[in-house]
């Protein structure tokens, strides 16, 4: 599964000379620009580096901060299929059965209104049960995950072109989880977008979109 991101998202976990080591400028920031994407919320001051330019975000215009994101989705978008195809969003641990709305879904509408792709987001997947955060000691990986995953009610994906999005990458086992179930619906998964992906290093530069292949899930590791 082809797997794109927007930027590093550094971790405070990995250590020098056996400590954490923190977030230096300008890790810090992405990791505000994933943290104001997936949360919505203002925390802090923070920058964005886009193609166009540094994008300085203040609490006067956090409202640009999701469609940031978005604007670069719809144009990633394209690289995946040049047909109609379905944005779905990997559901938030809210997102049990029977509920109308949830967080990644929220935060997908958010980011793509406006573009090309403000229709094609699908709400289509729900937990069947409510899970602890996996910081928390939830579940994270694949094969724990697909079976607490379901199909909305009701929805039909048979031979649709699917695109996951998700605010976050580490591992992979939400995006393989979420993988597995909709081709057992049928459907036709291309891949995976996401704002940034967890890394554990700071050689290389944080606002630099990449791609990559996913075929299983990572180690959460330290280093």
């Amino acid at each position: 599964m082809k797997i794109a991101h927007a930027c590093g998202y550094y971790s405070e976990l990995a250590v020098k000379a056996g400590k954490p080591r923190p977030r230096d400028p300008p890790f810090w920031e992405a990791y505000m620009f994933c943290l104001a994407v997936k949360s919505g919320k203002f925390h802090h001051n923070f920058y964005i580096e886009r193609a166009a330019g540094r994008l300085n975000i203040t609490r006067n215009n956090f409202n640009l901060v999701r469609p940031t994101f978005g604007t670069w989705v719809a144009k990633k978008l394209p690289s995946f299929v040049d047909k109609p195809l379905l944005v779905v969003p990997v559901p938030s641990k809210s997102a049990l059965s029977g509920i109308e709305t949830f967080a990644s879904l929220e935060m997908a509408q958010q980011a793509l209104k406006g573009t090309t792709y403000e229709s094609s987001v699908f709400d289509g997947l729900r937990w069947n049960k409510k899970l602890q955060k996996a910081h928390e000691g939830g579940p994270r990986k694949r094969a724990d995950l697909l079976p607490l995953l379901d199909m909305k009610s009701g929805v039909d994906v048979e031979g649709k072109q699917i695109v996951l999005i998700d605010d976050l990458f580490t591992t992979g086992g939400s995006l393989l989880a979420c993988q597995d179930r909709l081709i057992a619906a049928k459907a036709n998964v291309l891949g995976a977008i996401t704002c940034g992906r967890t890394v554990y290093d700071a050689t290389e530069p944080p606002f630099k979109a990449r791609d990559f292949e996913l075929t299983d899930e990572l180690s959460d590791y330290r280093g």
